[in-house]
Formats: structure tokens, C-alpha cells, sequence
């Protein structure tokens, strides 16, 4: 693996958990700039399906979600597209695993399910 693949689950690499933790304890950032910076980084992931799904749902989400759902949906843009978009297009294919509660919130917003 090169660090950018996962197993079908989803689950992250080593190094991608490490650069999670790290900016989390690092962030002194309040929560406002937490989620302008989500926000951002889900319209703009380089791939208009996944701008789309993503972004509108961080669009209509992210204000009213808790520190505790922020975290989640930063951990959630860690995952690689074509994992993540089959995650929430193909769950019989790709399990969401830890993220199955916000791939699921997803799935509703967008009528998948």
C-alpha cells in the first residue's frame, strides 16, 4: 500500500491517523474555523461528484453539527475519493465501517436511502 490506499472499510493509513491526530491536538483554531476550513475542503476535493456530494452536504450540515460530528466529518475527508464516493454510492461494496453514521446522514440527504 502507499499510504493513500485503505481496505475496503475505509479504515486509514497509519500515516493519515498520525496526521489526523496531530492536527487535531495541534488545532487552536475555534470551532467557526474548524468548519470554514471542512466546508471548504469538501467543495473543493479536486472531482465534481465528490465536490457535489460532500460539499453540499457540508453546506447545509456543518453549521449546526457538534465539535463531536466536526471531528468525525474531518476524519471522513482524510479518506481518499474513489473509497469515500463508493463508501456512500456502493455501500454493498465498500462498508463505511467507524464511519457508517455519517456516510448514512449522507446517503439521507442526498435520498440513497
Amino acid at each position: 500500500m502507499n499510504g493513500l490506499e485503505g481496505d475496503v472499510g475505509g479504515a486509514m493509513s497509519a500515516r493519515q491517523a498520525a496526521a489526523c491526530q496531530q492536527h487535531r491536538s495541534s488545532m487552536t483554531d475555534d470551532v467557526e474555523t474548524r468548519r470554514r476550513r471542512a466546508s471548504f475542503r469538501a467543495q473543493h476535493r479536486g472531482n465534481k461528484e465528490m465536490d457535489w456530494l460532500i460539499g453540499r452536504f457540508a453546506q447545509a450540515r456543518l453549521a449546526d453539527m457538534p465539535p463531536e460530528g466536526l471531528t468525525a466529518f474531518e476524519q471522513l475527508l482524510f479518506i481518499p475519493d474513489p473509497t469515500l464516493y463508493d463508501m456512500i454510492m456502493h455501500p454493498e461494496v465498500a462498508p463505511a465501517g467507524e464511519h457508517a453514521a455519517l456516510i448514512g446522514q449522507l446517503r439521507v440527504f442526498h435520498g440513497l436511502e
